[in-house]
């Protein structure tokens, strides 16, 4: 169907057609109420279709500089390690749990107000009674230990 040749009244009963089914509905409160957040996913999607040749370029000279200072006698470029490490990273960043602190972080960003909400150390030692600190700082150490592990098993 050609947009641009329909009637304005085939147009408006298209519509109220659509308008009358719950589900259109439901999609469409469900999109207005995340309109923020896909603009944001916009503007990013944007900016990094318009950097895409220069981080092209990067990559490409990373991958030439790695090839280049490799140890010698050692295979020069792993290809499979890359593709295991970078499938990795891809896991880890769509986890539901890096979503839940990106979307956090995301609304912090939104509501920071620097001139009104920046803490000293009394300030600090005071944020520490508030339970949701308590959980974020919790989760940060949990972190730490966790790396602190993973160094103790690297060696």
């Amino acid at each position: 169907m050609n947009e641009l040749s329909l009637a304005n009244g085939e147009i408006d009963r298209l519509l109220a057609e659509r308008l009358t089914d719950k589900e259109h509905i439901a999609n469409l409160v469900l999109l207005l109420d995340r309109l923020g957040e896909i603009n944001f996913f916009l503007s990013m999607l944007e900016g990094f279709i318009a950097r895409s040749p220069e981080i092209l370029e990067n990559v490409n000279r990373t991958l030439v500089e790695l090839r280049e200072h490799a140890p010698e006698g050692k295979e020069k470029f792993n290809v499979a390690l890359m593709f295991e490490v970078a499938q990795k990273l891809n896991e880890i960043l769509s986890s539901p749990e890096v979503r839940i602190v990106a979307s956090a972080a995301y609304e912090a960003f939104k509501t920071y107000n620097p001139e009104k909400q920046a803490v000293g150390m009394v300030g600090a030692i005071r944020c520490m009674s508030d339970k949701d600190v308590q959980k974020s700082i919790g989760l940060i150490f949990h972190i730490l230990r966790e790396i602190g592990k993973s160094l103790n098993h690297s060696k």
